[in-house]
């Protein structure tokens, strides 16, 4: 029998979806009644006043014990009386906009606005010609490409993958460079360590400045302009070190957003028991945000989530479970009810490669922090095996899973237009609408289009290679790249960045 010829196929349309923040129009997903809120709530404050929390840094506890906070040094120790927590948590803005060095890409942070955000922070990427490797700075390059090209990412990189090939010490210099001059949209930040937060807040503060602004002068143009988000984990339980305090300090004080998230693994670092994690976690943040706020009342800050359970029978931390989906509704409440915007779960799998079981799961963890309300969702495209790993298909997997839920969430308005009760009774019984005025007027922009999904026959199929969607998706990806346009960013400020990065590798390779 001969086999059909293999035609290449055509070319993928540009991205489905313009830039634009997406508004969920509907009712979040609420898992907690009013009394269990306030039962999380009472019971975090009596864990922050009774065993209170580890502060791993000197600066940080000379600041709580100005605040009046009962602190012992010696074990770098605090306890966090209510009244005051609450005093200063109540001082954080419910929303806030981010600032972009391109005013078109700001973004409003808060109320019913979801943020979607690329994969930040693996070793590894893979992609389907070259398999999982070491990261490099030619993959960070690649998948900022690819966040620039990507609407439905609204928010740009922050160190995407560790490029291998550049020394620690001024890693986080070389991959500021590249999402601050690769993409135009507000970026996050490293900020491990006083260090590469500070050198990551002055780079973007150069990036709003203009090429002849000076260092302060620029930290200056920011400080009351949120620009960057850097996030902070706790490292549960109940425990802020110093390279984490470190780079929420430098975040606070420059007027910059800390994203407060504890790591929970239930089972493990906090009891097995989802509502114990779900209290654990709110009583972590609300140390961080009172802390934030004690040293610069007002600065913009997120209420972080990341639990997910242990599966005690193999060791494993899976993703896309239905407890981290109740986990995610039940922290969002939390957030709400100390109006707080909130950072919800992303595209996680514990998956090897862009499979079925990456697929549920990423899909099924993106579903609930969008339901959710979540305000900023990290890890949004291209997380795989568990967060080793940065897979170019995988991001554009999740790229085409966001931009259903854009088409999802578009408001439909009810009106004669849109009920069309005239066609109906002009076509009239077993008639058809193909070619109605209505139709004709809409058929383009009717329905959502998709760039991966195969609908063809069977036979067109297996004509043109018989792909499955991992393959459309190595396809588009290269595509996308090949689309690239470099932002608009004038010369005399990347030569600024270019000239700052320079400087300061000198002198952290000394």
């Amino acid at each position: 029998m001969t086999r059909p010829r293999h035609r290449t196929p055509t070319q993928s349309p540009p991205t489905a979806s313009p830039f634009r923040v997406l508004r969920n129009p509907f009712p979040p997903t609420e898992v907690l009644d009013p009394d269990a809120v306030h039962a999380i709530h009472h019971a975090s404050l009596r864990v922050l006043e009774e065993t209170g929390v580890d502060f791993w840094d000197a600066e940080t506890l000379s600041l709580l014990k100005t605040a009046g906070v009962k602190v012992d040094e010696k074990a770098r120790h605090a306890w966090l009386d209510r009244a005051w927590v609450m005093e200063m948590v109540g001082k954080a803005p419910a929303q806030f906009t981010l600032h972009s060095w391109n005013p078109a890409k700001n973004v409003p942070v808060g109320g019913n606005h979801l943020l979607y955000a690329p994969v930040g922070g693996p070793p590894f990427v893979t992609d389907l010609d070259r398999g999982r490797r070491d990261g490099n700075m030619a993959d960070v390059q690649t998948l900022n490409k690819l966040v620039q090209m990507a609407d439905a990412m609204v928010i740009g990189g922050g160190h995407l993958i560790e490029p291998l090939d550049v020394e620690v010490p001024i890693r986080h210099l070389e991959t500021m460079f590249y999402d601050l001059t690769l993409i135009d949209k507000a970026p996050q930040s490293t900020v491990l360590g006083q260090i590469a937060a500070q050198d990551s807040i002055t780079m973007v503060a150069l990036a709003h400045a203009g090429g002849a602004a000076t260092v302060a002068d620029a930290l200056a143009g920011i400080r009351h302009k949120p620009a960057v988000l850097g996030v902070i984990n706790v490292n549960s339980p109940l425990r802020y070190d110093g390279p984490m305090l470190e780079g929420l300090l430098a975040l606070a004080q420059h007027g910059q957003v800390p994203v407060l998230t504890p790591f929970i693994i239930v089972g493990a670092n906090s009891p097995i028991t989802l509502p114990a994690a779900i209290m654990q976690q709110n009583a972590e943040v609300l140390a961080g945000a009172a802390l934030v706020q004690f040293v610069n009342p007002g600065c913009p800050v997120v209420y972080g989530h990341f639990i997910t359970p242990l599966d005690l029978r193999s060791g494993a931390v899976p993703f896309g479970t239905p407890e981290e989906v109740w986990a995610v509704f039940a922290a969002a409440q939390m957030a709400r009810f100390y109006h707080l915007p909130f950072r919800g779960g992303g595209g996680l799998t514990t998956a090897q490669i862009p499979d079925a079981q990456a697929a549920y799961e990423s899909t099924f963890g993106l579903w609930a922090a969008t339901m959710a309300h979540s305000n900023l969702i990290l890890q949004g495209a291209g997380w795989l095996d568990g967060g080793l790993v940065a897979s170019f298909e995988k991001f554009v997997l999740d790229v085409e899973v966001i931009e259903r839920f854009d088409a999802f969430l578009q408001e439909r308005p009810i009106d004669a237009e849109t009920l069309a009760a005239e066609f109906i009774h002009q076509v009239g019984p077993g008639g058809h609408h193909l070619d109605t005025a209505h139709t004709m007027a809409r058929y383009r922009t009717a329905f959502h289009h998709s760039e991966l999904s195969s609908r063809l026959s069977h036979g067109a199929w297996v004509e043109q290679g018989e792909q499955d969607t991992a393959q459309r998706a190595n396809r588009k990806w290269k595509e996308m790249v090949a689309r690239y346009t470099p932002p608009p960013m004038e010369q005399a400020v990347v030569e600024a960045l270019l000239d700052y990065k320079e400087r300061r590798k000198e002198v952290l390779l000394k």
